[in-house]
């Protein structure tokens, strides 16, 4: 009988766990905030390719340039990376899309890319691979119903009055990266995951681009932390004062084999021309100070993200 309860507990313990929200470092990640988004392009043969981006005000996501297909952003589709799960098929090819509950759902206005062309070699560190997408919906930020927030980006817009020195940047052993790609076996998760990044990133000039332009890189990855296939475009995030800030935008990373990566490098938004770039293509928009608006969501957020 003794056996019977302790099998039926231990069932019952394991269905409220798969029931529940995603938990990550021991903390659930609440569903109505957050400011990923996951962008879902039309199906090309049995493949369902996707990226991740960060909202940045309510209708203008971060991304990847080499996530924007030219041809195809018009079928592109963008969600809160939050509301989408992910699952293998009962043919156990090929991975889809559950879009149960949704409350978001927005096309591509339009789309501006720093780089132009092709990746005519892809061991060159692109650190112009950002782009920007005008959606034709806008979110809603910060409200008491359900919503997402912004990540801030790390220099005034108006001034170019940068956040935080380079110095400052390197030494933090705490940034995270949200995302939905694919983990160290080689599956794609079905929610989506916080990672912190426990070590300090590397600060590193791109002998292609010459001048001040950097890339941040995190090396050494074997069995710590790592975003993956699937995860281009996604924000490294540092937090200062309860705001989350956008430091990165996850574009490579070199691997032993397709999943289990060893770097994962990001375009750097206070390189000069990265800066120059969102200045120049944002500063006319007047964009909100989104700071207070999303205060009590930042605080709310900065308890769950950030080690203790």
């Amino acid at each position: 009988m003794y056996f019977v309860k302790k099998k039926l507990f231990i069932l019952f313990f394991l269905n409220i766990i798969s029931n529940s929200r995603p938990i990550i470092r021991g903390k659930k990640f609440p569903y109505d905030i957050g400011y990923s988004a996951i962008i879902i392009y039309p199906k090309n043969g049995h493949e369902q390719l996707f990226c991740g981006g960060t909202f940045i005000s309510p209708n203008i996501v971060l991304v990847a340039s080499h996530c924007i297909d030219e041809k195809n952003m018009k079928s592109v589709t963008v969600y809160y990376s939050h509301e989408i799960s992910i699952y293998k098929s009962e043919n156990k090819k090929e991975y889809d899309f559950n879009f149960k509950g949704i409350t978001f759902k927005s096309h591509v206005k339009k789309f501006i890319k720093m780089f132009e062309g092709k990746f005519i070699d892809p061991y060159k560190h692109h650190t112009d691979d950002i782009g920007l997408l005008f959606l034709d919906k806008s979110a809603l930020i910060c409200s008491k119903k359900k919503s997402v927030m912004v990540a801030l980006l790390p220099f005034d817009i108006d001034t170019g009055k940068e956040y935080f020195s380079s110095d400052e940047i390197v030494r933090s052993k705490n940034m995270i990266v949200t995302g939905n790609g694919y983990n160290e076996k080689g599956e794609i998760h079905n929610e989506t995951r916080l990672l912190i990044m426990t070590k300090s990133p590397e600060l590193k000039k791109s002998k292609y681009f010459g001048g001040d332009e950097s890339y941040l890189v995190y090396t050494n990855l074997s069995g710590l932390p790592s975003i993956s296939k699937g995860d281009s475009g996604s924000g490294l995030v540092l937090w200062k004062k309860n705001f989350p800030y956008i430091i990165g935008v996850s574009f490579s990373g070199s691997r032993e084999n397709e999943h289990d990566y060893l770097t994962n490098e990001f375009v750097y938004l206070l390189s000069p021309k990265v800066k120059k770039f969102l200045i120049d293509n944002l500063k006319h928009l007047n964009m909100v100070n989104f700071k207070e608006v999303c205060r009590n969501h930042f605080n709310k957020l900065f308890s769950l993200q950030t080690l203790k």
